[in-house]
């Protein structure tokens, strides 16, 4: 499913086509609305779209350097994390107490270790320096290499944000997640969730029973999966 069949369905709640047909206060209530749901879907139907919020990537620890940024979009490293060159696990550490002394704690010397291939990690969360409210990961590595070393693990993906750009792209950028959980998962919490703004006339009340129902039975399939 697209950004925009999903935003054109979610206008039906209104009674209005398509996005060019709404006014642009209704347009930011709309994407807000899906953002909502992605993001719900994403905190609770991981077992569902656990094929879509986790990814294998590749990172680059500079020599003679401990850490690396991460890109924006990821949200946790849940591992495993390897050297890329000889695929050897690297040693999860929880804190950054335990990263400092990683050479008392691990290997019993009184000295940081001299460089050599890393054999443990440490992911720091930070918020950035901007001011956003999104945090920063860097992942951290014990001993810092000799020469420029390449880690591969696993992530968890941030929800994906949209706005009218990913709808009016040709095509119109596609929502990662499976076409039948966007039709009985997606879709029917979206359209809750925009029954509850002011623009969704309905004085007979005669649909909001339904939607409300769709949404029940949407959190109750997220519930048996968690």
């Amino acid at each position: 499913m697209t950004v925009a069949q999903a935003i054109d369905s979610i206008y039906e709640v209104f009674g209005i086509p398509n996005n060019a047909a709404a006014p642009e206060i209704m347009r930011r209530r709309i994407f807000n609305d899906l953002n909502s749901a992605m993001q719900l879907l994403w905190s609770k139907g991981h077992r569902f779209l656990d094929f879509y919020t986790r990814k294998e990537i590749s990172v680059v620890v500079n020599a003679n350097t401990d850490n690396t940024a991460l890109s924006d979009d990821i949200q946790s490293v849940i591992g495993p994390v390897r050297r890329a060159s000889d695929n050897i696990l690297l040693r999860p550490i929880a804190t950054r107490g335990e990263f400092d002394a990683f050479y008392a704690i691990y290997a019993d010397s009184l000295t940081a270790l001299s460089n050599s291939s890393p054999q443990a990690y440490f992911i720091e969360a930070l918020r950035p320096d901007s001011g956003a409210d999104a945090t920063s990961l860097k992942i951290y590595v014990v001993p810092k290499p000799t020469a420029n070393t390449t880690i591969n693990m696993a992530v968890a993906l941030k929800a994906p944000t949209f706005t009218t750009t990913d709808y009016s792209a040709n095509p119109s950028t596609n929502i990662p997640i499976p076409h039948n959980y966007a039709e009985t998962l997606l879709l029917p919490i979206a359209r809750y969730l925009a029954s509850s703004s002011l623009f969704f006339a309905d004085k007979s009340k005669q649909r909001e029973p339904q939607l409300k129902s769709e949404y029940d039975r949407a959190l109750q399939t997220l519930t048996e999966a968690a």
